[in-house]
């Protein structure tokens, strides 16, 4: 079992033109309506695992917007947000597809 919460991966959004840009997870199955936290699977074995954007992240975030009926989290441009596995989970060697819905926001 991983005993803490790992860094798994980072998205940066650079941007000159916008400000904020809005983030959810959608692959796998969804933890929570925001979208920060969700379960994906391993492509070759099966096994799922937690992953979230980090506290770090989610400490930066600013007010959620509803868009297209989703909640949506919003994040400075230009600022890297970690997505951890969450800790306390059995992670097997696999391949995990994640992916991360990405649009950009004017305030």
């Amino acid at each position: 079992k991983n005993a803490k919460d790992m860094d798994i991966a980072k998205l940066t959004v650079d941007s000159t033109s916008i400000k904020e840009f809005g983030g959810r997870g959608i692959s796998g199955t969804l933890m929570n309506d925001a979208g920060s936290e969700w379960k994906i699977t391993g492509k070759n074995g099966g096994n799922p695992i937690i992953v979230r954007f980090s506290d770090y992240a989610l400490n930066k975030t600013h007010v959620p917007v509803m868009w297209n009926g989703r909640k949506w989290l919003t994040f400075d441009t230009n600022v890297p947000i970690d997505i951890i596995a969450v800790a306390g989970q059995d992670i097997s060697p696999d391949t995990y597809p994640l992916t991360v819905d990405v649009v950009g926001y004017q305030p």
